[in-house]
């Protein structure tokens, strides 16, 4: 993701003005015991982790297929004719569901596959062969491995520094809006995106042809079920951007204003129905604080330490690290468009004074 510099000044100012409560030792100390009980466990059980992961892969699969070819009998049945409305809203919500599936693949398969390699656990010849499918099936979501890993594991490593490979501390609602540009997954009307180079590499060419190949073969399928109006709105509208949509959503909420330090820097969206959502499923990215705080484990001890972790915060910080139910999400992404624009606007005095100098 490009660096923008003012956005870097701007998230240190605004770091400097931030009332904060952060994590006390005490907690840090409690959450680094469970993280080390949660590995050990992890080292035992790596059997079962494997199935774990491997009944995701085949549960989003499976899904994809129901939501394609079988849900949309619901709203066409065989042997009727339908009308032009009712063939775009099933094609509108098996796409959208399609997208929202194959962003949770993506985000999955790059993340905790390209990224972290933690799907497979194993040193021998199956599982380097599972790790290496696990990392790369994100390219029938658009998606390239290779460049997400390059550049992911700065953002832990050089956390809110301008060598983070993902600075998200300040992001200006603009480069929000650009992304909501018609196929601004595939486009460069903005630069505010992780899941691809902005330039076709070689490794970008890989996924697209995968891509194309995979949704070219359910493209014929729901054509020869359902038709052309169908097809078209099912791969052309909806895939290309609900999916894609979320995935900015994601990004701009998880560490929008927070500190420039790993440990409190970042946001959990939690279990509930916008953390699912927002998150990519369980095994996206719904519980990215506690990713952040306790290193190591997996997706599904993440959602464990998140319960562990809300019990033990304060009021304050719960504010602070969470979303309330409900209309939380809705909440923060309005707060943070309205801080960002007032925010932005205050210091503009400043920075002129300075360039006059």
């Amino acid at each position: 993701m490009r660096l923008h510099p003012e956005e870097m000044e701007l998230a240190q100012a605004y770091w400097r003005s931030l009332e904060f409560e952060p994590l006390a030792p005490e907690q840090i100390k409690r959450l680094g015991e469970q993280g080390k009980d949660l590995r050990e466990w992890l080292r035992t059980h790596q059997a079962l982790h494997n199935l774990i992961n491997a009944a995701v892969f085949l549960f989003l699969f499976l899904a994809d297929y129901w939501v394609l070819l079988k849900m949309p009998r619901w709203l066409l049945a065989p042997g009727e004719a339908h009308s032009n409305g009712r063939l775009a809203l099933a094609g509108f919500l098996a796409g959208s569901l399609h997208s929202i599936l194959f962003y949770s693949l993506g985000v999955y398969s790059m993340h905790e596959g390209a990224a972290h390699k933690s799907i497979f656990a194993g040193r021998g010849r199956i599982a380097s062969v599972a790790n290496f499918l696990a990392s790369n099936i994100c390219r029938l979501a658009a998606c390239d491995p290779n460049h997400y890993a390059k550049h992911h594991m700065s953002h832990h490593s050089r956390f809110g520094t301008a060598a983070d490979g993902e600075f998200l501390n300040f992001v200006r609602p603009r480069r929000l809006w650009l992304t909501l540009l018609p196929l601004g997954a595939l486009t460069n009307f903005n630069d505010f995106l992780a899941h691809r180079a902005e330039k076709y590499t070689r490794s970008r060419i890989v996924s697209a042809l995968l891509t194309i190949a995979f949704h070219g073969t359910y493209a014929v399928l729901t054509y020869r079920a359902f038709g052309g109006l169908f097809t078209l709105v099912a791969f052309g509208i909806c895939f290309p951007h609900v999916g894609f949509y979320l995935d900015r959503l994601r990004q701009f909420t998880e560490h929008n204003l927070m500190p420039l330090d790993n440990t409190n820097g970042s946001r959990s969206l939690g279990c509930g129905f916008w953390g699912l959502l927002i998150g990519g499923g369980p095994w996206g990215s719904p519980c990215h604080w506690e990713h952040h705080l306790v290193s190591g484990i997996p997706w599904y001890q993440q959602l464990i330490v998140h319960f562990n972790l809300t019990r033990m915060l304060t009021p304050q910080q719960r504010e602070q690290f969470l979303i309330e139910p409900v209309i939380g999400f809705p909440k923060l992404w309005w707060r943070l468009v309205r801080d960002l624009y007032e925010f932005e606007r205050r210091c503009e005095p400043a920075q002129t004074r300075a360039s006059a100098r």
